[in-house]
């Protein structure tokens, strides 16, 4: 299917499998006459197969009962599973059988001989609606599945995987451009505790909880993620080394202001312990996270709830 605009009355192009040379004249006539494109017509289910692979419409009209050892019943299913092109059949053959096997292709539609115009017309428009209402779940759908592969499903933050994949896009930034870049390693003080201490339902809301403040204190610009267990990682173009204090010490001290309450009624209070370092011409993500684990090591043992690099 065609990954084009929507398809409408003025750009939905048409293939047509008519056999009868009369019958399939006046069809495509009736169709230009309503705005679409008829890009061929046909009259064997092979011919209509052919057509569909190298043209690529956004519909098929399809009769049922056409030349060849094909018909259209098997064509349109040879179709819809080679070229993912909708098939909306066209036939006077009403029987029941018919009806069952032109059913079991799963079409977009279905009009029995004769038909107006304005059955046609609507026919075609729900083929055309559904085509594209379809189309959009798949995009959703797809850019769900990229977001979920992407984010932490506990805080909603990025995930190891994606806070490396940006945090290397910003040392590329840094290194072409030559702005400084400074990164945030942060530990949540005695989580161990927490969990043994109240569960691990309350460490997951600690978790929640320091995420939702980090994101609201860093810029729009910063990179945010979850490393791993209780370790965030902050990323922070175009800072120094003395803007990255002042951001890590924001970030320390509204953390200790939070209030984390639980399930049975009681409320925490946690702090963090941040390493910070900047970023030296020609190293590497893993290099710069290393020296800020380092720093928030050593706020750990420097007593914690403080920043240290």
């Amino acid at each position: 299917m065609q990954a084009t605009a929507k398809p409408t009355a003025q750009t939905a192009r048409i293939l047509v499998v008519e056999d009868e040379a009369v019958v399939a004249l006046d069809l495509e006539r009736d169709l230009q006459e309503m705005g679409y494109a008829v890009c061929a017509v046909t009259a064997s289910g092979e011919e209509a197969i052919a057509s569909a692979r190298r043209l690529q419409p956004d519909l098929v009209l399809m009769d049922i009962v056409i030349r060849g050892e094909v018909d259209g019943i098997d064509a349109a299913r040879q179709i819809m599973r080679e070229t993912d092109v909708p098939v909306v059949f066209l036939t006077a053959h009403g029987d029941a059988g018919t009806i069952v096997r032109a059913a079991q292709t799963a079409p977009y539609g279905y009009l029995t001989k004769p038909f107006n115009s304005e059955s046609l017309r609507a026919a075609i428009e729900v083929a055309l609606h559904r085509i594209e209402h379809e189309k959009l779940q798949r995009e959703r759908a797809a850019a769900g599945s990229e977001l979920l592969a992407q984010t932490d499903p506990l805080t909603g933050v990025a995930n190891r995987r994606r806070l490396v994949e940006l945090g290397q896009s910003e040392i590329n930034r840094s290194r072409r451009g030559g702005a400084p870049l400074a990164l945030l390693m942060i530990d949540v003080d005695r989580f161990k505790q927490v969990n043994d201490g109240f569960g691990h339902e309350a460490g997951d809301r600690v978790l929640r909880t320091l995420a939702d403040v980090c994101r609201t204190q860093l810029r729009e610009i910063d990179v945010f993620g979850r490393l791993g267990g209780d370790e965030f990682v902050a990323v922070l173009p175009n800072t120094d080394l003395a803007a990255a204090r002042e951001a890590a010490g924001r970030l320390r001290e509204q953390v200790s202001r939070a209030r984390v309450p639980l399930a049975d009624g009681r409320v925490l209070q946690c702090t963090i312990s941040v390493g910070v370092a900047r970023w030296r011409n020609e190293e590497t993500l893993e290099e710069l996270m290393s020296r800020a684990d380092r720093s928030m090591y050593d706020a750990k043992r420097a007593g914690r709830d403080r920043v240290s690099g």
